[in-house]
């Protein structure tokens, strides 16, 4: 604007002279043109805020561009074993990626000059809103953090991260994300209601990521539930997807033929009982009492319950023995899977004997 303002200068002296006043003109109205174009090719430079930062970096986080990300915040806990795992974006790879709906920018304090404000971030990600907070604090002037990338002087404290709390049964030989395992199960057979399942901790950026899962008996379905304990679904899946910051319950739960497995086993003993010949669930009204003609009925159906059953818990199948002479016998029978040291998985049962028969068998 200066060399626009004292080239003005020159010509208005020239056209004064009198014979130049057209040239003189042209050449004003050309150099102004010219000038004009140049300063409006220049870049705008748009104010480097608290807010330009929070952008740059949600926006590469939600593109995946975690490396890019990793400028601004570092990640220094990248450690993945039993309890506790980061998800390594070189290991596994999201099958989603998060939608912005809001971003918020607020100071943590009501002074004039903050130096830390709180970024409140709203986005959906599979069909669901969840919310994400991270926080941008002024670079300290005399003793600024080497190697972070920062804008307008303005820094990520912490590097944004979500967690999942993911509990699975012990049905499971492992959970593996991408090529990171994030369990490994103990097997199945104490019948232990309590502890049946073991908690695991998952972080990292948040996105949607499978969750593959080995069974130990192929044809068990895997049961998901909430927080709230709600079953969500369930089905013949070898991975569930999962998003980063929810809670969830994976269970391995009872397939039809298994309740068909379990009915023909309890009859097969019950009848060996009648029989006289040894068996887990016999008892001292049953015990050579006759199979002809005996006949057994499942008083429960468990495939009728409203609840689906867990394989690593503990239960009992009452079931009623009706004699020729139409005399009756209830009879409980306990029963669980367990899992031998070889790996195969087979059903225990025994009988539910009051205290007192148990004492006098020993």
């Amino acid at each position: 604007m200066r060399l626009l303002l004292q080239l003005g200068i020159v010509v208005c002296r020239f056209i004064k002279r009198g014979p130049g006043a057209i040239v003189g003109l042209a050449l004003l109205l050309a150099c102004g043109v010219g000038l004009a174009s140049w300063y409006r090719d220049l870049p705008v430079t748009e104010p480097q805020t608290p807010e330009t930062l929070a952008r740059e970096y949600v926006d590469l986080i939600f593109t995946g561009r975690y490396a890019e990300a990793e400028e601004y915040a570092k990640v220094e806990s990248r450690t993945c074993s039993r309890g506790d795992c980061f998800l390594d974006p070189s290991l596994a790879t999201p099958i989603e990626y998060p939608q912005l709906v809001e971003l918020t920018v607020k100071p943590r304090s009501a002074e004039r000059n903050n130096e830390s404000y709180e970024v409140l971030v709203r986005y959906t990600l599979g069909g669901r809103e969840s919310w994400g907070s991270f926080t941008i604090v002024k670079q300290p002037q005399h003793y600024p953090t080497p190697g972070v990338r920062t804008v307008g002087g303005w820094m990520i404290r912490e590097p944004w991260q979500s967690q999942s709390i993911i509990r699975i049964d012990h049905a499971f030989a492992s959970a593996s994300v991408g090529d990171l395992e994030v369990y490994r199960g103990h097997g199945i057979g104490s019948g232990r209601r309590s502890y049946s399942w073991e908690s695991t901790t998952v972080r990292g950026y948040p996105a949607m990521y499978d969750l593959n899962l080995t069974k130990i008996a192929d044809r068990w379905l895997v049961l998901m539930r909430d927080r709230n304990n709600q079953e969500v679904d369930f089905g013949d899946y070898d991975s569930v997807p999962f998003s980063l910051g929810e809670e969830m319950l994976i269970e391995a739960v009872m397939a039809p033929e298994d309740y068909d497995e379990l009915y023909v086993q309890v009859e097969r003993e019950l009848r060996a009982c009648l029989r006289g010949e040894p068996s887990p669930v016999c008892t001292r009204q049953l015990s050579g009492k006759g199979e002809e003609g005996a006949v057994l009925t499942v008083v429960t159906d468990l495939r009728n319950r409203p609840s689906l059953d867990s394989v690593t818990e503990e239960d009992t199948l009452p079931v009623e023995v009706t004699f020729p002479d139409g005399r009756t016998e209830l009879v409980r029978v306990k029963w669980r899977y367990s899992q031998d040291s070889t790996g195969t998985v087979s059903i225990t049962l025994e009988t539910d004997l009051p205290p007192w028969e148990k004492e006098r068998r020993g």
